[in-house]
């Protein structure tokens, strides 16, 4: 494009028009008012006087960004923004201790105390909910303070790391209590005792605590209608139990046989005379 060269500037300008002074080689431009010379400094910037009309600093196409969809930023807004900056990369994080999820909507918030990572609320003046599929939790100790914990699960697995019968061990629950002193604990346990094969309970006074087995049953119908001496095995590991025998039909009468509790396992019944097919029922407990 060429300019228009003249020797001094044209008559009658109009804002915006152009030209080019041959006699001081500058070229020059026409704000509405005054010829300010193109490129040159001071009050005679032509970008200034141009693009800077309200004389802010600041271009006046840049006071105000616009992405063609309706949504508008001052240059305020972007200087706010770059002031409240922190660096963020997706590869190595962000120097900032709190990230908000969703922060125009108030989302939750991840924060770093201490090194203990939180999930807190919008305002951050209380924990936020955690929802997921399926949680594992490494390490030594887990607390959980709520008031209810509901599982959805039938079984309750405890000792579930062990991968070997040497490391089977004992396994319960517990209910904490302090003694008196307030320091010493006494609480009641229901628990499996792996080295006799029991389950126990240990309960009763903070200042006198009992153990106790759990009384298990074991029933089943005897007779075969030849012999007269019986062995029932219960299998549970114990010669301190109580036998009860009774008919089997209706009217289902206690009976009183000899019986020996001839080891941990089993117990021998004796008749006087051969009970019939499954003539009687035998509960045993202990």
């Amino acid at each position: 494009m060429r300019l228009q060269n003249l020797a001094s500037a044209p008559e009658n300008p109009v804002e915006g028009q152009v030209y080019h002074n041959t006699t001081d080689h500058k070229t020059y431009a026409y704000n509405g008012t005054s010829w300010v010379e193109m490129g040159g400094g001071g009050t005679g910037d032509m970008t200034k006087a141009v693009y800077d009309t309200d004389e802010n600093g600041i271009v006046d196409k840049a006071e105000t960004l616009d992405d063609g969809a309706g949504n508008t930023a001052t240059a305020e807004d972007v200087k706010d923004a770059v002031s409240a900056s922190h660096t963020q990369n997706t590869d190595t994080g962000t120097t900032s201790g709190t990230f908000q999820l969703d922060s125009g909507n108030s989302g939750p918030k991840l924060k770093n105390n201490a090194g203990e990572v939180q999930l807190r609320n919008a305002a951050d003046d209380g924990y936020a909910d955690l929802r997921c599929k399926n949680l594992k939790v490494d390490g030594t100790t887990t607390i959980v303070d709520s008031e209810t914990v509901t599982l959805a699960d039938n079984i309750l697995e405890l000792n579930s790391n062990i991968t070997v019968h040497g490391q089977n061990d004992d396994g319960g629950i517990a209910v904490k209590r302090l003694k008196d002193n307030d320091s010493d604990r006494a609480d009641a346990e229901m628990y499996f005792d792996n080295t006799n094969g029991v389950w126990k309970v240990k309960d009763g006074a903070t200042d006198d605590l009992q153990t106790h087995q759990v009384a298990r049953k074991y029933s089943v119908a005897i007779g075969n209608g030849a012999d007269t001496s019986l062995v029932v095995t219960h299998n549970l590991n114990t010669r301190d139990v109580t036998v009860t025998v009774r008919e089997t039909g209706s009217p289902y009468a206690v009976v009183f046989p000899d019986i020996e509790m001839t080891s941990v396992d089993t117990i021998t019944v004796k008749f006087a005379t051969a009970p019939t097919e499954n003539q009687y029922t035998v509960t045993i407990v202990g």
